[in-house]
C-alpha cells in the first residue's frame, strides 16, 4: 500500500511539475509581456544627430575602459582665479621668502592665510617658497606674523 502511494505521488507531482513548465513556456513565448517603460536617458541618448553620434563613440569608448591599478607621482597645484573687477588705483603687493618650505609648513601657511581672508600668491621654487600678499594693512600682517611664528614659519621680505 505505502508503495502504491508513494508511486501516485510521484506521477501526479511530475505531472503538476511538467503542466507548470508548458504554462512558463508559453507564457514567455508569447506576446503578452509589457514592455518597461522608456527611459528618456538613453532615448535622448540614441535620438542624436549624426554630428554628435562620433562624440557619443568616442564617450563610449572612454566609459567602457578599464583604468589602471597605478597612478603617477605629481606635485599637487593649486590656482583659484578671481574675476573680480579691479579698481583703477593701483594694489599693493608685498613679497616674501619662506626658506625650507616642506608640505606641512604650506598647509600651515595656506591654513592661516585662508582664515585671515588674505589674498595671496604661493609659489614653491626647489626647497623655498614665495608668497605674495595683496591689499595687506600693516596691523593685519603683523597678526599673521605672529600665528606664523606658532607653526615655526619665518618670512623673510624681499625688496626685488
Amino acid at each position: 500500500m505505502n508503495r502504491l502511494l508513494i508511486l501516485l505521488f510521484g506521477m501526479i507531482s511530475t505531472l503538476a511539475v511538467g503542466a507548470l513548465l508548458a504554462t512558463l513556456y508559453r507564457y514567455a513565448e508569447s506576446d503578452t509581456l509589457e514592455k518597461p517603460a522608456p527611459n528618456t536617458h538613453t532615448d535622448a541618448f540614441e535620438k542624436t544627430s549624426k554630428a554628435d553620434a562620433n562624440k557619443i563613440s568616442w564617450l563610449k569608448k572612454l566609459a567602457k575602459k578599464e583604468k589602471p591599478d597605478f597612478s603617477y607621482p605629481v606635485t599637487e597645484m593649486e590656482m583659484a582665479l578671481p574675476l573680480l573687477k579691479q579698481s583703477s588705483a593701483k594694489k599693493r603687493q608685498d613679497a616674501y621668502t619662506i626658506r625650507h618650505l616642506d608640505a606641512y609648513k604650506a598647509f600651515c601657511l595656506r591654513q592661516i592665510l585662508d582664515s585671515e581672508g588674505c589674498r595671496y600668491v604661493l609659489l614653491r621654487k626647489r626647497s623655498d617658497g614665495i608668497l605674495i600678499l595683496h591689499e595687506t594693512d600693516q596691523k593685519r600682517l603683523r597678526k599673521i606674523m605672529e600665528k606664523l611664528r606658532e607653526f615655526e614659519i619665518s618670512l623673510q621680505k624681499d625688496n626685488g
